[in-house]
């Protein structure tokens, strides 16, 4: 798919072990927006020049801040805010 870098949170690591916590910002809602425009400045770009692939409406705020939001298997709410928006919907099986 030509995938170069990947986004997820992070395990807080102590000495070696996993502690079961995580390193800030956890990645869920407004936690992918922190990350991602971090990670889009550090690398000289912008949201507005990246892809962000979601199913769930619980993505929102991220699709409506990309310059290319797609809508995978989308749950039903997502469905009908990517049909109202014309975003690209794509139907992916294993």
């Amino acid at each position: 798919m030509g995938i170069t870098s990947l986004l997820a949170t992070e395990p807080e690591i102590i000495d070696g072990r996993l502690t079961g916590g995580f390193v800030p910002p956890f990645l869920l809602k407004d936690g992918k927006l922190v990350k991602a425009d971090a990670y889009c400045r550090e690398a000289g770009s912008s949201l507005e020049r990246a892809a962000f692939f979601a199913d769930s409406i619980n993505d929102l705020e991220m699709l409506l801040r990309v310059g290319r939001p797609v809508a995978v298997n989308p749950n039903p709410l997502l469905m009908a805010e990517a049909r109202a928006r014309g975003w690209t919907v794509e139907r992916w099986k294993l």
